[in-house]
Order: structure tokens, then C-alpha cells, then sequence
């Protein structure tokens, strides 16, 4: 059987923990949006955001692709240079570009198409996959949020404070929630879990079980 789950969320609420070890117990493919709105934001970095035509033609003069985890762009793995902190704001600038938006959503259905996948992202129960058959939305507080994305920063060997990071957080919301097409929000359908003061183990626990639930029903 071949069902998708979508998982939306803030940035830092924990989506990507979360999908890859479900991906895991459950052999499906886990992919992220916002890697791919990352690798965007390199192509475009300086780019005008109101020049669509050049957004256009920068982006389709590469090929993206998702393989074994990582973000393939013209056949080299681009993971490392695509979690940096400027990246990641830029990505949420770049994101409200209406061709950006369709641009990745294409290359998302894409990946999909024809599998059972968990994909997480900011619009992915609302837009990207309105059909799914389970659909969650994490939150977490903004503090919280800051130092998970402190802890992925240092890994890349790059250090921040951890209230410049908590003021990006609340920053990059506002432009999330608020741009016009496509913005965060919770699908109706839509369950919603806190990650607050939760392991990892406790809130895939949780979705497993909704998940078990959901496939018990199908057989």
C-alpha cells in the first residue's frame, strides 16, 4: 500500500528527527522541502527576488535531485554547504518567490510520485500533498527551537548566539506565516504534537502509534 504522511512545522520543532526515524521503523522514503528551498537560496543568493525572470533561468539551468540523504545539484552532494545560518535565512526569503514555490513543489510530487514517503516542510499537509493520509503539526517554543538549531550549527563547526538565533527563529516565522502564497499554517486535518520538554523517542512514539492505527485500518 502506498500512503504519504506530511509533517509541517516551525523551524526547530523537531520535523526532520522525527521523519527520518519514522522513515526508518517504517521503510519509507523521508525527504525535506526545505532542503531543496536551501539549495535554491545558494543558486540564487544576490538574485533579486522580484526579478522572476532570472530566478527562472538560474534555476532551471541546474538539475536537482535527493539521494541516500542528500541534495544532489549537477551530480555533486551539496548538503555541507547548505546548512549554514545565512543559507537558511536566505532560504526563507527566497521561499516566498511564487516561482520557487512551484519550482520545488514540482520537484517534491516528483520524488513522491509512486511512493510511500514522509515529507516535512512548512506547506507540505496544505499545498504540497492536501491528500495525505496522516498529517501532523509539531511546535515548540521559540527558546527551545533556538538551541536545537545552535546544536545543528555547531556540527557544521559554526558558532552562534543563542539569542541572535532565537530572534532569526521568531523573524523567519513572521515571514513564513505571513507570506502570500502558501504560508505556515496547520492543515485542518491536521494532529497536533509538542515537542516541549519531549525525547525524540517520546514523540516518535507517539506518531507511531497513529501511524500503526492508520495501517491496521487498511489491511
Amino acid at each position: 500500500m502506498i500512503y504519504k504522511i506530511a509533517v509541517d512545522g516551525p523551524a526547530g520543532s523537531g520535523k526532520s528527527s522525527l521523519s527520518k526515524v519514522i522513515a526508518a521503523n517504517n521503510n519509507i522514503l523521508f525527504f525535506s522541502s526545505g532542503i531543496f528551498y536551501r539549495a535554491c537560496a545558494f543558486i540564487l543568493n544576490g538574485t533579486d527576488i522580484n526579478d522572476t525572470q532570472k530566478i527562472k533561468s538560474m534555476l532551471e539551468s541546474h538539475v536537482l535531485k535527493f539521494q541516500d540523504d542528500f541534495l544532489i545539484m549537477d551530480g555533486e552532494k551539496m548538503n555541507q554547504l547548505l546548512f549554514t545560518n545565512e543559507i537558511s535565512t536566505l532560504a526563507s526569503t527566497y521561499s516566498s518567490v511564487p516561482f520557487v514555490r512551484e519550482y520545488v513543489n514540482n520537484i517534491l510530487r516528483s520524488i513522491a510520485k509512486d511512493k510511500s514517503v514522509i515529507l516535512e516542510g512548512r506547506d507540505i499537509g496544505t499545498v504540497v500533498f492536501k491528500d495525505a493520509e496522516l498529517k501532523f503539526y509539531l511546535k515548540a517554543s521559540v527558546l527551545e527551537r533556538a538551541r536545537r538549531r545552535q546544536k545543528d550549527l555547531e556540527k557544521t563547526s559554526e558558532k552562534s548566539n543563542l539569542l541572535y538565533l532565537a530572534k532569526e527563529i521568531i523573524k523567519r516565522d513572521w515571514r513564513d506565516k505571513h507570506r502570500k502564497m502558501d504560508p505556515l499554517k496547520k492543515a485542518k486535518d491536521a494532529i497536533v504534537i509538542s515537542t516541549r520538554n519531549k525525547t525524540l523517542l517520546d514523540v516518535t512514539s507517539e506518531v507511531q502509534i497513529r501511524i500503526n492505527e492508520f495501517l491496521k485500518c487498511k489491511k
